[in-house]
């Protein structure tokens, strides 16, 4: 046994065995995907696709559209350095990425554990319990997550320079007397300086990247005096001297402060919960004793979990708000958490002098989850990653104990059964850990698997049923679509939206109908809703495309024909409106109009004199030229652009579409708009009437 202890103690296996544990448990998250906002944020965020954009980055343009209330400059900077390696397609490479993001702060967290434990195998337990752990799962396989996370390691790397430079000061005021008679005094305030400021400047240049990165690491200069506190014996006698040293970190802290809400003018992500500091400091009662379960007991993590009394992490309309204002002081797992939080503040006081390392664990832990307190105002209550800086407090404080615990003067016939039952103890938690961990992060495979395992945990939760019924219909899984919509109509019946994707499955399986009643609920419930009122008023083109010979399979798009003989198909739930020469289609955002109409050109003519001869003007011709469709003999678009006042200049397409002596003619505006991709389908529709012809 001893001599497998002191193969443990070698630095290169302590820093291998921590590598492979890591590695092994998010070895199966390379195989998995982007879920919720990851494409928003890695694949379709134009800002970072081009690194000449970085200067906008530093100006305040750190998120993308649809997003706001943040400034991290930094971040969009990794975010954009990770595209230009990347690109925007391959998960697995950034799932490679996020896992080496875990392994890096898994690492650092090993080294300063090894300068507060000053020894190897407390410091390698406490690392492998913090790379192991499962509530870190949501900080490793969401990728989004994950690019918040990347602050972390100039975080840590920040605290860990600064215990560096702490220790290089002691280590300069003993040098070797042999070596000091060699040396000048001058020489001697050089080494001293150098080996106390080389690790310090770059401690504080980590700190600014942090800041900037992230405002969870707003904490660390306030860890930093924890830390002085707790193992430098810093008192008020010393106080003043340490001033310079801590200065630099809370002067970088205000200024991004200043810079973020002064400068860049960028508000606070929310309001207080229930719109009262009172309900807040209610619901983070519940909150932190909700962190201190899942530090403990891992066991149902959730991407929207729920406190006691139903209160979402997520703070949405859905997701019952007026229960934040329900809550009572006397409810008892609010009284249980101020005894909790009571009972560690007492012990960290009683175990300063004698145990300082509960002192700093339980100190770490309150200090590091201040942002997400909600004392400023933010979107999201409470979620897994807000705890990943804090786990740190948990896993020494785990790792001393155990250590304690071993290390104990124990009766001999008591000391066997302490040392066993701390091995087995050991090896169930890490069992534990890696395999709660391991199952976890298939839970992250894709969003369709993320948004069913939340279903399942939470059948109730209206918007994990909503994505799981969206996510199945989209792979032709009716049945299922459908069970989930019903879970969620069961729990809010007054959705539009899922009245809506019920009336849309059951027309794709022809239940005409059934599909009509629905998108009738839908539009009563919302009756600016342009897709329900579209589906509705195409009702007898939906009837005639289920009769149509072309009809095969679903009725995402319908056929009109056109008197010439010809048939397009377009989106069920876009308007048509017939003129007396021509057809106008408009999606239902009413971004996209297209105007379709025919004409007939002489047998003797040629496609490019017709062109030649029709004199439309949309404005400025920018670009023309021949285009390939099929069905069509030729084909040829122009480019226009047109100036309006509200508006402001915008392009507009017109193509010229030949067959025999037939002309399509059809105008497109805006170019740019998002629903380009479905005239693209429309024009390609495009053919020749069967049955008409024959």
């Amino acid at each position: 046994m001893k001599q497998y202890l002191n193969y443990l103690k070698d630095l290169k296996i302590q820093i291998l065995i921590i590598i492979i544990a890591t590695f092994l448990v998010y070895a199966n998250t390379l195989a998995n995907g982007f879920v919720i906002e990851d494409q928003t944020f890695i694949s379709n965020w134009p800002l970072t696709q081009n690194l000449v954009n970085i200067p906008k980055m530093i100006a305040g343009d750190t998120i993308p559209t649809g997003n706001w209330g943040a400034y991290r400059p930094v971040r969009a900077i990794v975010y954009a350095l990770s595209y230009s390696l990347f690109g925007g397609e391959n998960a697995f490479l950034y799932h490679l990425q996020a896992l080496v993001v875990h392994l890096s702060i898994t690492l650092l967290i090993f080294f300063i554990s090894r300068i507060i434990f000053r020894n190897g195998l407390l410091a390698m337990l406490a690392a492998i319990l913090f790379g192991l752990h499962p509530v870190h799962t949501e900080a490793v396989d969401y990728l989004t997550a994950n690019f918040d996370i990347i602050a972390y390691i100039f975080f840590f790397g920040s605290f860990l320079l600064y215990l560096y430079a702490c220790h290089s000061e002691a280590k300069t005021k003993n040098l070797d007397p042999s070596l000091a008679l060699r040396m000048t005094k001058k020489t001697i305030k050089m080494t001293r300086n150098t080996l106390r400021m080389t690790p310090f400047i770059f401690s504080i240049i980590f700190a600014n990247l942090a800041f900037y990165h992230s405002e969870m690491t707003l904490t660390l200069p306030l860890l930093i005096i924890l830390y002085d506190f707790c193992f430098n014996k810093l008192k008020i006698k010393n106080w003043k001297l340490k001033i310079p040293q801590y200065a630099p970190y809370f002067i970088s802290a205000f200024f991004f402060l200043f810079i973020r809400f002064a400068v860049m003018q960028i508000n606070v992500r929310g309001e207080y919960l229930g719109g009262s500091i009172y309900f807040t400091f209610l619901t983070m009662l519940k909150v932190i004793l909700r962190y201190f379960e899942w530090l403990i007991f891992p066991l149902n993590l959730s991407i929207n979990p729920t406190l006691p009394g139903g209160i979402s992490a997520w703070n949405h309309p859905l997701s019952h708000p007026e229960r934040i204002i329900q809550q009572s002081i006397f409810e008892p797992a609010i009284l249980f958490s101020i005894a909790l939080i009571s009972v560690s503040l007492v012990l960290a006081v009683y175990c300063f002098k004698k145990y300082p390392i509960v002192t700093f664990s339980i100190g770490w832990f309150f200090i590091s989850i201040l942002p997400v307190l909600h004392i400023i105002p933010q979107g999201t209550i409470f979620q897994e990653r807000y705890i990943y800086i804090a786990s740190f407090g948990y896993v020494i404080l785990l790792a001393w104990l155990v250590g304690y615990l071993y290390s104990y003067k124990w009766n001999k016939d008591v000391k066997q059964i302490v040392h066993f039952s701390i091995i087995i103890f050991l090896v169930v938690v890490l069992i534990f850990y890696s395999a709660k961990t391991f199952l976890r992060n298939r839970d992250w495979k894709d969003s369709l698997a993320l948004w069913a395992k939340l279903a399942q945990q939470s059948p109730s939760d209206v918007i994990a049923n909503f994505h799981s019924a969206r996510l199945y219909k989209e792979i032709n899984q009716d049945e299922l679509a459908i069970a989930h919509f019903n879970q969620a109509l069961a729990a809010e019946p007054n959705l539009f939206e899922v009245h809506y994707g019920l009336g849309e499955i059951y027309l794709e399986n022809a239940e005409i109908e059934k599909s009509m009643n629905y998108f009738s609920n839908a539009l009563k419930i919302n009756p600016t809703l342009k897709s329900a009122e579209n589906a509705i008023k195409n009702k007898d083109l939906i009837i005639e495309s289920t009769n149509s010979a072309f009809f095969k399979s679903g009725i995402s798009f319908i056929d009109y024909n056109l008197p010439s003989g010809f048939i397009f198909s377009f989106p069920f739930n876009w308007e048509i409106v017939k003129k007396d020469d021509s057809v106008t289609l408009n999606d239902p955002n009413q971004g996209l109009e297209i105007e379709i109409s025919e004409d007939i050109k002489p047998s003797f003519q040629k496609p490019e004199d017709f062109i030649k001869a029709e004199k439309s003007d949309y404005g400025k011709l920018i670009n023309e030229g021949l285009v390939q469709t099929s069905n069509f003999d030729y084909a040829y678009v122009k480019v226009w652009e047109k100036s309006d006042r509200a508006l402001g200049t915008r392009e507009q397409l017109q193509f010229f579409l030949f067959k025999d002596e037939k002309v399509i003619i059809i105008n497109v505006s805006p170019a740019d708009s998002l629903a380009i991709a479905t005239f693209n389908q429309i024009i390609s529709s495009l053919r020749l009437n069967q049955n008409l012809s024959e």
